[in-house]
């Protein structure tokens, strides 16, 4: 009997070792060169929904210079219990990596990431509307997965209701723009 891996169970390392990670569906993948343009010498980026924390090793592992002072990773109530996984993703980074409760109060961060992987309206609603405020003037707010329908409209529905005039940026299928 053959023995199946479920790769939503393995480590970043295990994954790379056998060829299957790609940071290609994360929050931030399409925005990182945006996010290293950013004019600030040192920034804090908000993780919200970290689950096993590819998004935050991409940030981090990519972050050549130095500019992500740290990564806050928000773990979302109802999603899959990732923290063994996520704490092993991130050992080498325990300094610029702190997790936080869904009901984190710190605000004024440089850049809020989104992961809306298999949310419903609903929880894209809740999320956008709470975190959004979040991210500071001359900030970025991003996510991904800006070709699936529910998340243009929940998008198109927070653009309305705080009545954002900036455009969206499109790059990897991930969504973006600056905040005034």
């Amino acid at each position: 009997m053959m023995n199946f891996l479920n790769p939503e169970l393995l480590s970043i390392s295990k994954s790379k070792e056998m060829g299957i990670w790609s940071p290609g569906g994360l929050s931030s993948f399409g925005v990182l060169p945006y996010i290293k343009r950013l004019p600030k010498p040192k920034i804090n980026i908000l993780d919200v929904g970290a689950e096993k924390g590819e998004n935050a090793f991409f940030l981090l592992d990519s972050d050549k210079n130095d500019k992500i002072e740290m990564v806050y990773g928000v773990q979302i109530v109802g999603d899959a219990d990732y923290s063994g996984l996520l704490h092993e993703n991130l050992k080498d980074f325990s300094s610029k990596f702190k997790v936080v409760d869904q009901d984190f109060q710190k605000t004024g961060f440089d850049v809020v990431c989104v992961n809306t992987s298999g949310k419903s309206a609903f929880d894209l609603d809740m999320m956008f509307n709470l975190y959004y405020d979040y991210t500071k003037s001359g900030g970025i707010f991003c996510g991904n997965n800006h070709a699936t329908p529910v998340v243009k409209e929940a998008l198109g529905r927070l653009r309305r209701a705080k009545r954002i005039g900036q455009p969206i940026n499109v790059s990897f299928d991930n969504f973006f723009w600056y905040i005034r």
